[in-house]
């Protein structure tokens, strides 16, 4: 009871400062567009209508969905025939969005990070020009953040699909330039797919769309022919050609000015500031895992940054939603960087070192092994498990762990079953083909450890690509988290990680390609038993992309290309275990 009246203080006191902020000063600039929107949208309240298509857009057999004028009706309704009934509805709306934003974050990052990232958009200088305006814009936010929210916590149903794919319908009714931001969503959720909430999700969005294919039904394509017309001349734009826009690729500058320009409006900071804060909120909305949308949404960005690009001039319909991701980006980036002070304020070394265990997974005897043991003879403590039939030699300090049956196949339980053993507290795992090299440093604050890992291809070190300069969480005590991932198993903790430069790992995982060929069938087929099954239209969709993408993003964009033949191969090999896990992937769904 006492968290939900402190919530609603806090939002209704963030709700108050943001309507205090746009109405002071207030001055309401009527476009020629909006006349004729308020003009149809009196007519057809008049005539007792429903709009179908809503504003014109910049090619004239094209019109941008409904919602406008669904909004400025809705607005007269309440309000009465005036200008100011748009601003009050506007109000309201910023209110609803507010309120959706701060509790949607609430619920995955806490309260704090949900207050300040709300504030930041409550007074955003291009937040409030956007509320103020009594265009369709404000909008957009609402609409993002309840899909956005949809698929963070609606029940995996036929039920939950169907108005996720409504909310998608009226994202695209109501600007449908952001089908380049918006169009990674749906693949992301699709992954999970099944006939029938793949069914739900489409009959949805056949809702949400309604208007408009209605209106195309009985004018004989006048939209979907339109959007073609759209779309051809949005490619043809920037190449200067038959283009209203003063920018294009002839300008490159001018655009790239005015583009940085308006993305720096988006904090009340000096212009610099502000273009810095813009650049690592996106970063760090990109890479934290714990965030709305995570990774895709990087990709989702680009698109939008082209799209203004390919616009001419960085339109508003194309940063409204960032008016909504870029604060909660800001707010974690200045947590993360908190941590990281506090963290190297808080963490000194200890004067004496406790006692470590090494848990040394293992599947045959040979050098690599012997390698691996030598290097980690310093410990208190080596456990090894090995999860085969293989014969091994006793050795003289290591203790030999047998897994039951029931482990097979599940890396993350033979790694939960090595903590086990283990006498000590603090644990540090080893892989049977990895060489331990430097010392280990404790510092006095709770944390897990991770290690650089150099990767060998043929015995020699690859610097590009994506097994170059990885870090593993390597060192952690038992009780801080634990082990996922019957594959690549990943050590899931909520404390910080320190990287200790003090030591590193050597990765010896392909001697030869035989090796990666046996590695390769074993891995691929656990992995495509621990995938779920998907659809047949997603599989052909990753069969068709997934390999080549995986080749052309280790070969080329992680360069590498400069590692020389090995490189070469690298890439190649990746590829082929992309391509191989789907199709045994497309084995167990059909089985």
């Amino acid at each position: 009871m006492k968290r939900t009246v402190m919530n609603g203080f806090i939002i209704g006191s963030i709700v108050f400062l943001g309507l205090y902020l746009r109405l002071r000063e207030f001055s309401f600039p009527i476009l020629p567009d909006q006349r004729i929107d308020f003009t149809v949208a009196q007519e057809m309240i008049q005539r007792r209508q429903l709009p179908l298509i809503g504003i014109a857009s910049s090619v004239p057999r094209f019109h941008q969905g409904p919602s406008n004028i669904l909004f400025v009706m809705s607005a007269i309704r309440l309000f009465g025939e005036s200008y100011d009934s748009l601003v009050l509805l506007s109000m309201i709306v910023f209110g609803v969005t507010a309120w959706v934003l701060f509790d949607s974050i609430r619920k995955t990052n806490g309260m704090w990070i949900a207050t300040f990232a709300t504030i930041l958009y409550a007074i955003s200088p291009l937040s409030i020009r956007y509320d103020r305006s009594p265009f369709y814009l404000h909008l957009i936010p609402l609409f993002f953040l309840l899909l956005v929210r949809h698929l963070l916590f609606a029940k995996r149903t036929i039920r939950g699909w169907f108005f996720g794919g409504v909310l998608y319908g009226l994202l695209l009714m109501t600007e449908i330039a952001h089908i380049p931001l918006f169009i990674l969503l749906p693949i992301v959720w699709m992954s999970s797919f099944r006939k029938k909430s793949m069914l739900g999700y489409f009959l949805g969005v056949g809702l949400g769309i309604f208007p408009w294919v209605l209106y195309d039904l009985s004018h004989f394509c006048f939209q979907t022919c339109g959007l073609a017309v759209w779309a051809i001349y949005r490619m043809v734009a920037p190449l200067g050609m038959f283009s209203e826009h003063a920018q294009s690729i002839l300008t490159p500058f001018l655009s790239l000015q005015k583009i940085i320009g308006m993305y720096a409006e988006f904090f009340p900071f000096p212009f610099f500031i502000s273009t810095m804060l813009v650049i690592f909120s996106m970063y760090s909305v990109a890479v934290q895992r714990r965030t709305l949308l995570g990774r895709p949404l990087w990709i989702a960005m680009l698109f939008v940054i082209l799209g203004t690009l390919v616009h001419g001039y960085p339109s508003e319909a194309y940063l409204v939603p960032l008016t909504v991701i870029l604060p909660f980006g800001f707010v974690l980036c200045t947590v993360d960087i908190w941590k990281f002070i506090f963290q190297r304020i808080r963490c000194r070394k200890m004067l004496v070192q406790p006692k470590v265990s090494v848990v040394i997974l293992a599947h045959r005897d040979d050098e690599l092994l012997q390698k691996a043991i030598a290097s980690v003879a310093w410990a208190d403590e080596i456990v090894m498990i090995y999860y085969t039939s293989a014969v091994f030699q006793s050795k003289k300090g290591v203790r030999f762990v047998t897994y039951a049956d029931s482990y097979r196949n599940r890396f993350h339980a033979i790694r939960e079953l090595g903590m086990q053993k283990a006498s000590n507290d603090w644990v540090l795992f080893l892989d049977s083909d990895e060489e331990f090299c430097g010392i280990v440093e404790l510092f006095h604050c709770p944390a897990q450890y991770a290690f650089r890992r150099h990767d060998f291809l043929f015995n020699q070190v690859l610097k590009h690509g994506e097994t170059a300069n990885l870090w593993f969480p390597r060192l952690m005590k038992k009780t801080q988290g634990t082990w996922k991932n019957a594959v690549h198993e990943v050590w899931n903790s909520k404390l910080p990680i320190i990287h200790l430069r003090s030591a590193y790992l050597l990765h010896h995982p392909h001697a030869s390609i035989s090796m990666f060929f046996q590695k390769l069938n074993r891995y691929t087929s656990i992995d495509a038993m621990e995938r779920e099954k998907g659809s047949h239209i997603m599989l052909w969709l990753q069969l068709l992309t997934f390999p080549v993408g995986k080749f052309l993003w280790n070969y080329i964009i992680l360069r590498g290309i400069f590692d020389g033949y090995r490189g070469l191969c690298m890439a190649y090999m990746m590829s082929l275990s992309s391509l191989i896990v789907r199709i045994k992937q497309w084995e167990t769904h059909d089985s």
